[in-house]
């Protein structure tokens, strides 16, 4: 019974280990407000990020970033960020600077921002 017990987990361990990305978990900006992001995997397999801590109450649970989807010849993270002010969306690519950091770069038009995120 042992052995079918550890058959019956196997698949389930290896979806966990599907759903692990570098990307994942939470990650703080000074300059975006003091703003506390969880990057996470959505249902559909994209990856999308909530606000957790922010000098703004009221950004708390605002999704922030959504539909983010991995290209694998960049190593970036591609899809959509919103202004938790006016929800105004713009382009934006997250990359991995190391495992303790992340630059989430915006784009809308001719305007274009970075901002470093730190691993909380």
């Amino acid at each position: 019974t042992q052995n079918n017990a550890a058959r019956n987990n196997a698949p389930q361990q290896k979806e966990t280990q599907l759903r692990t990305s570098p990307f994942c978990g939470r990650w703080f900006s000074q300059d975006m407000d003091e703003t506390t992001l969880e990057i996470y995997y959505a249902a559909d397999g994209s990856h999308c990020g909530k606000v957790v801590g922010s000098v703004y109450k009221e950004h708390i649970g605002f999704m922030m970033l959504k539909a983010l989807t991995f290209d694998k010849t960049r190593n970036i993270l591609e899809g959509t960020m919103a202004k938790p002010s006016n929800g105004i969306e713009a382009n934006a690519t997250i990359r991995m600077i190391n495992e303790k950091a992340i630059e989430v770069t915006v784009k809308k038009f001719f305007f274009s921002r970075s901002y470093i995120l730190k691993k909380v």
